[in-house]
């Protein structure tokens, strides 16, 4: 799901700061949401009245290369604000991959660049690793690598 790190991008070709505010939006409601809330893989939502609640929520299956484009998200937060939070946020979705999920899992090989591609219920671990999912985590860690303030973060947040 690229449309926030698209809107940030937007943003900036377009010198248009409506674009990020939509971007803000989702990284500081729906990112913070699903930290909270596990990484929900989907889940349902329903308004009644002013009340919105969600129910069917399916922890599982948690893939891989869902992480990046949030990690991208929020690092273009912390890029366009300057706010830590948002740095802090980059790492701490980022340390999904290093074995903060709900398997306690490391994901990421750090020395072998591999990434596995995913959390299966009952906190399986599909040890498959496609292109999709390696290319993912090594582009995160890329990115991070690329921001000492995210690495830390990162560091702070891995298992």
């Amino acid at each position: 799901n690229e449309q926030s790190h698209a809107l940030f991008t937007a943003a900036d070709f377009l010198n248009d700061n409506s674009y990020s505010d939509h971007a803000l939006l989702e990284v500081d409601n729906f990112y913070t949401w699903l930290l909270n809330n596990g990484f929900l893989s989907s889940f349902r939502a329903k308004k009644t009245g002013s009340v919105i609640s969600v129910y069917d929520q399916q922890p599982f299956e948690q893939i891989a290369y869902g992480i990046r484009p949030m990690v991208s998200a929020a690092i273009d937060a912390y890029i366009h604000t300057g706010e830590d939070k948002y740095a802090d946020m980059a790492g701490r979705i980022a340390s999904w991959l290093l074995g903060n999920n709900r398997a306690s899992a490391v994901m990421y090989s750090v020395s072998t660049g591999i990434c596995f591609d995913a959390i299966a219920p009952g906190n399986a671990v599909n040890r498959n690793s496609g292109a999709e999912s390696t290319i993912e985590a090594l582009l995160t860690m890329q990115a991070i690598t690329d921001l000492p303030v995210v690495k830390a973060a990162l560091l702070k947040y891995k298992k």
